[in-house]
Order: structure tokens, then C-alpha cells, then sequence
């Protein structure tokens, strides 16, 4: 059963949570903490972050393996290397680079010829000729909506599992109604997304919360987010005969807008293209008269490798052990994936420490490709392929999407910010490592954010929890998580947030530097009560 301690001024909305098994934690800190001006300084300003990361936005999207993507990662070596940091070899991986070239929505025939405006396309579903595919306008149905229950611990991943099976179950029936009407149709579906989700998903997992905009606390926040899906129904539509398929989501055209999604998904060759709910009416009114359309989704297939970066940056010369931060590197826009920016920024920040306040152990920034492409190794794979500073890990950060404000789409306000504060999750390995995480989250007021734990780790810091590795890993996911714009979504960038969650990683990577390799890996769940 829940637990919220009475809040002090300086812990207005933070709710240590209850747990099975084990003692609340130390009595939490009321007001920020001091410090050492001097080393403040050091850290970087709101500016500093917003130029750092206007810098990466300006590459272009930088999907996996393509030239973007290539340029971030030289200018990242080069900012590690300038930060102090010795540059391992690139460890490189294969893919399939699938980069979209033109796409796009004709009415052909009937009384209202027309160009329909498409959301967005459906990654590496398939692609057509420069001059798409023709075929007439067959609408199967609306899928069924999922119903979740907020108290499965499996979280996210459990949500879109049930979706895919409710999916493919309803498909199957509706093909199999539909019989041969499908074959070389262009068929429009509407999907039951983005999912019916809160905050509350996330509760079985929370070990502690910290909200001044909500003090009552409760996980009843809006969650639904259109990255939140996977892909569904293709090769069921492709064995049908379909030419191609057209997937509305209940989204206004503003949020639906550039959605690379799903973003690491791999279709068996048809053609799909997504658009907005306002599109999905005007689409349902022409399939009645079964017009002719183009589908044109012209994409390119080519054969490339993608490398991911490790930097050491030493410690002061009197252990072996080592401290990692990881991240990723490909990603649509500001934040996805801005984690290498905070990376080389840490980097910068412990370089120029004075002797004596320098850490005692090694830094490993690890920024890993293949977050934006199937089938990829990502930490994984940099675990695999450094065994020897695994063997010295001590404790593991990763670092997903900061800076992050929360957007909103409803009916009534459309799309919107509802907050400068999206929500933002820690999953902690239940150790002594978990106290100064939940210290720190006030003192540094990194507002709207959960202290999770397993068994279900979301995010790419997974890996160091099946390893058996101490570790934290802290992403948030807002609406436009993997939305490609124009100015890369600068203008959702919460630059104060971000330099306080790079002081946040700092002042947490300096605590755990200070604590033993015993105290991170062992022990009782410190953050759990009856």
C-alpha cells in the first residue's frame, strides 16, 4: 500500500512510495544543496545547452546509417577528444539503410480527384516505383480498442504486446471477410492508436515520485503517445493481395505530422502510409464510391555500416574500476537522441575539475547506434564487445531524452504544452545505489519524475539490468518523441531543464564515485515499506 511522507517546502509533490519487503529509505533532504561556486561554474548554461543541441538538429534527422546520422557521430568524436576523452575504435555494424525519397496519397478517379495530404510513412513497411502503385480504395474497418489495465507491471512493452495481439486477431477476421475484394485494393484502416494510456501504467513499477505540479501525486496523467505502437498487419494485408495500406491514428494533423513510426520496425515489402484523423474522415467518405488512388512511397535500399562510440575518460589514477553513461546516437530530432550532447558535456564538466575533486574512477561514455533500425545490438552490443571494462563496471547511467516539455493532443485544446515538465523515468537497481538517486531528484528539481524498478526495464539501459550491472536508466517519451519537423521540434526544448539534469548526472555520478563496488551491487530494496 501506498505511503506519501508529509511534504517539507522543498519536497512539495515527492511521494516515497511503499514496496514488498524491506524499510523506507533515510529521511529525504529538504532545500537544495550548497556547493563549490568554482565547480558550478563549470557546468554548462541553459544557452550552452541550447546551442550544443541546435548544433546536432542541424545535421538533419539522423536515422540510422544515413549521412546525417554520420556527421553527428564525427562531430561527437570530435567533441569527446576536445573534452579530454581517448576514442576507442568505432565498433561498426551492418544494416540496411532505408531512407523515403517521395511519398504520397492521389484520388485518381471518381467525382473528386484530389491529393490527400499523408501524415507521414510507415518505415521500411516497403517501397513502390517512382511511380507508386494504383489500386482502388477499400476501407477493412476500425481496429478494436485495446483495454489496459493500469496495474500490469509489465508497463509499456505489455501495452503494445496486447495491441499487436487484439490486432492481428481482429485483421485475420476482417480478411477473411473481405475475400478476394482485397486484392491489388489500397486498403485504409483505422488503428486504435495512439493507445489509451496514463501515467498509471507506470505504478506497480514506482518506488518514489516527485511532482510540485501535481503534490496529490496518483499517476493519473494523460500517457497516450504516438510513438507507442509496433508494427501490425502487413504481412497479413501483403498475403491478401493488398497493394498497399493506408493506417489512420486519433491524432490531429499538427501531432501526426512527420511521425516516423514505428520507428524500428521492418514490413515484408507493402507500402503503408499514416495520416491524421481529419484525413480519415475525408478518406472513409471517398472509399464508399471505391475510387481509384495512387500510393507512392519511393524509398531507397542500400547496404552500409553504422559505428558506435566509446570514450574513457580517466580517473585519477588510483582504482581500475569504471563508471559508464550510455546513450544512443541515431534519432528524428531534438530529442531523440540528445543524450551524446549531455554526454560530452558530463565529459567537459570532469575534465576541468581542479586536482583533488577530480573522480577516482574511469568514465566510459558509451553512445551506441541501431535504436533507429531493426535488429540492431545496440548496448548489447557494446557490452559484448567490451568485456574488459564490463568487467570493471561498477555502476551504469544511460541517458535518454532530456530537455523534454510535455505536449498534449485532445479535441478540445488540440495540440498543445501542458507542461514544461514531460514525465521522466528512473529505473534504479533496488541497492544502496537508489538513496542518492531519490536525494538528488529534489535537490536538483528535475520535476515530474518516477524512481522505477523491474522486472520490466524500458529504454536502451536495459541491457546493464540483465547483466547484473548497477545501474540507472532515465528516459521520458513525449508525443513527439520521433516526430521529424523542419526545426527539429526546438521549440518543445526545455534548456533549463537539461542543464539541470546534466548537474543532476554530475552530482549523481559523484556520489556513486564515493561509494564502494559493494555498496552499489548489494544489499536489501532500500525504497520499499509495508
Amino acid at each position: 500500500m501506498a505511503r506519501t511522507l508529509t511534504a517539507s517546502a522543498g519536497l512539495m509533490g515527492a511521494r516515497l512510495l511503499a514496496g514488498p519487503g524491506g524499510a523506507l529509505a533515510s529521511t529525504l533532504p529538504t532545500s537544495l544543496p550548497g556547493g563549490d561556486e568554482t565547480v558550478a561554474s563549470l557546468l554548462p548554461s541553459p544557452r550552452k545547452v541550447r546551442e550544443s543541441v541546435a548544433r546536432m538538429v542541424n545535421f538533419g534527422p539522423r536515422l540510422t546509417g544515413s549521412r546525417a546520422h554520420n556527421r553527428y557521430i564525427a562531430w561527437l568524436q570530435a567533441q569527446f577528444t576536445n573534452a579530454g576523452c581517448t576514442l576507442l575504435s568505432a565498433d561498426e555494424h551492418p544494416l540496411t539503410l532505408w531512407q523515403a525519397k517521395r511519398y504520397g496519397l492521389e484520388v485518381l478517379g471518381g467525382a473528386t480527384p484530389q491529393i490527400i495530404p499523408v501524415s507521414s510513412y510507415y518505415p521500411r513497411s516497403g517501397q513502390t516505383s517512382s511511380k507508386g502503385v494504383t489500386g482502388r480504395l477499400t476501407y477493412l474497418g476500425a481496429g478494436p480498442p485495446v483495454s489496459i489495465s493500469p496495474g500490469d507491471p509489465g508497463g509499456v512493452p505489455a501495452a503494445v504486446a496486447l495491441y499487436e495481439t487484439s490486432m492481428e486477431s481482429w485483421l485475420s477476421a476482417a480478411i477473411a471477410a473481405a475475400g478476394t475484394s482485397l486484392q491489388g485494393a489500397v486498403v485504409l484502416i483505422d488503428l486504435p492508436l495512439p493507445l489509451p494510456l496514463t501515467t498509471a501504467i507506470f505504478a506497480p513499477m514506482a518506488d518514489y515520485d516527485y511532482d510540485p505540479e501535481e503534490p496529490a501525486g496518483g499517476f493519473t496523467q494523460d500517457y497516450k503517445r504516438l510513438w507507442i505502437t509496433n508494427g501490425v498487419g502487413l504481412e497479413q494485408l501483403k498475403s491478401a493481395g493488398a497493394a498497399g495500406v493506408i493506417f489512420t491514428f486519433d491524432a490531429s494533423a499538427e501531432a501526426m505530422l512527420g511521425q516516423y513510426t514505428p520507428f524500428s520496425s521492418e514490413g515484408p515489402g507493402l507500402p503503408a502510409l499514416n495520416v491524421d484523423r481529419d484525413t480519415a474522415n475525408t478518406l472513409r467518405g471517398l472509399a464508399a464510391g471505391s475510387p481509384t488512388v495512387r500510393l507512392t512511397l519511393y524509398a531507397s535500399r542500400e547496404p552500409v555500416t553504422s559505428p558506435s562510440i566509446v570514450a574513457v575518460l580517466p580517473g585519477d589514477g588510483s582504482t581500475d574500476e569504471v563508471m559508464v553513461v550510455n546513450t544512443h546516437t541515431d534519432g528524428q530530432n531534438f530529442v531523440e537522441e540528445n543524450g551524446g550532447v549531455a554526454e560530452f558535456l558530463l565529459a567537459r564538466y570532469f575534465n576541468a575539475l581542479p586536482k583533488g575533486k577530480r573522480l577516482k574512477r574511469t568514465l566510459v561514455f558509451s553512445a551506441v547506434t541501431g535504436h533507429m533500425a531493426p535488429n540492431m545490438p545496440q548496448t548489447q552490443g557494446f557490452i559484448e564487445d567490451h568485456p574488459e571494462i564490463i568487467a570493471r563496471t561498477v555502476a551504469a547511467i544511460t541517458l535518454e531524452h532530456l530537455g523534454v516539455s510535455k505536449w498534449l493532443d485532445t479535441l478540445s485544446n488540440g495540440y498543445y504544452e501542458a507542461s514544461p515538465y514531460e514525465p521522466g523515468g528512473a529505473y534504479c537497481s533496488t541497492t544502496e545505489m537508489v538513496v542518492p538517486l531519490i536525494e538528488s531528484i529534489p535537490e536538483h528539481q528535475i520535476n515530474n519524475t518516477a524512481v522505477l524498478h523491474g522486472p520490466v526495464y524500458f529504454g536502451i539501459g536495459g541491457a546493464f539490468f540483465e547483466a547484473g550491472i548497477p545501474a540507472i536508466g532515465y528516459l521520458t517519451g513525449p508525443n513527439y518523441l520521433v516526430q521529424i519537423t523542419p526545426n527539429g521540434s526546438m521549440d518543445k526544448l526545455n534548456d533549463a531543464l537539461f542543464a539541470r539534469q546534466v548537474a543532476w548526472f554530475a552530482d549523481l555520478l559523484t556520489r556513486y564515485d564515493k561509494m564502494s563496488a559493494q555498496e552499489l551491487r548489494t544489499g536489501e530494496p532500500t525504497v520499499v515499506g509495508a
